[in-house]
């Protein structure tokens, strides 16, 4: 079974043209900076008119999706960079669930979750946060994530787990791990210490690197990687999920991080009516056919692709 029809029996649905209607899941990217240099990361080629959403396109977009939120599964407020920055995250998570979208998320480095901000964080609404902790080691995770203390994020998470537990013990935490080469070794290791941490609707795991639509490179690693013919099926990305960067751009997904492959702007037009453009209708049709490969950004994208997902511990050579 391909990823696309994973997504349609996950969603209730019965064909694949019920997912023209709106998008299933929306990233919001309401700031585009951060205050790390991860090494997978290209943070230094994100180019955005406005680093900051602007409060009327973010109202634009909100009274856009509202008629849809029974719809929506998820609206992750965020793409790549790190959304503590936004000081008004807290709020726009409010009008977020004020209008009615079940699930709110985020993804965090860490570093800016004071125990004040935690409780706003909780307090705000939010359904479910990943923290993004690269490494077992003060050495290896200051190694990827450049410019981050081990030691304050860890700290972080785990004065922020304690909190859950009091004020919102609903609230999923999931603890995840950028694989590659630099910290394969330690993803044993990752998992037990996070897990003693944990409670029972947490999870700890590791996705494996990817190539941030960088066409036929692949930056993952085959010795753990699934097999599959990953590049015959489509992604199931073009018909469920949109992105919309900080200056109202949208491009393809949440890999394009410059929007080279732009399909419209929310600033000029409708969410749905960019959803159902005919762009995003040749696209769809172009994966349907000829599944990753037939777009170059796409071909050997493990994003998608559940193979990439590792959540049990990796068998040690002997």
């Amino acid at each position: 079974m391909d990823e696309l029809t994973k997504a349609m029996k996950q969603n209730g649905l019965k064909t694949i043209e019920d997912f023209l209607c709106f998008p299933k899941y929306l990233q919001i990217e309401t700031v585009s900076t951060c205050n790390a240099r991860c090494i997978m990361c290209p943070v230094e080629e994100w180019e955005r008119d406005s680093k900051l959403m602007s409060d009327e396109l973010y109202d634009k977009i909100l009274k856009e999706i509202e008629p849809f939120a029974d719809w929506i599964e998820m609206i992750t407020v965020q793409l790549d960079g790190e959304p503590l920055i936004d000081k008004k995250l807290e709020s726009r998570v409010q009008a977020l669930k004020q209008i009615g979208i079940k699930k709110v998320t985020i993804s965090s480095n860490a570093s800016l979750m004071t125990p004040k901000r935690a409780e706003t964080i909780l307090r705000s609404g939010m359904d479910e946060i990943t923290f993004s902790i690269d490494g077992a080691t003060k050495e290896t995770f200051e190694l990827i994530r450049i410019g981050l203390d081990y030691d304050e994020c860890i700290s972080n998470v785990i004065s922020f787990i304690s909190l859950r537990n009091k004020l919102a013990p609903e609230v999923p935490v999931r603890i995840r791990m950028a694989i590659m080469e630099q910290n394969i070794d330690e993803f044993n290791q990752y998992k037990d210490f996070w897990q003693s941490h944990m409670g029972p609707l947490d999870m700890a795991y590791g996705r494996l690197s990817h190539n941030w639509a960088r066409g036929s490179d692949n930056y993952s690693l085959p010795d753990v990687q699934v097999e599959s013919e990953l590049n015959g099926l489509p992604c199931p990305s073009p018909w469920t999920s949109l992105v919309i960067l900080c200056d109202g751009r949208v491009p393809l997904c949440c890999i394009d991080f410059n929007a080279s492959k732009k399909l419209g702007n929310v600033l000029d037009s409708l969410i749905q009516s960019i959803w159902q453009n005919q762009l995003m209708a040749k696209i769809r049709d172009s994966h349907a056919k000829h599944g990753r490969s037939s777009m170059l950004m796409c071909t050997n994208c493990n994003v998608w692709d559940d193979s990439s997902r590792v959540t049990e511990k990796i068998p040690v050579p002997l």
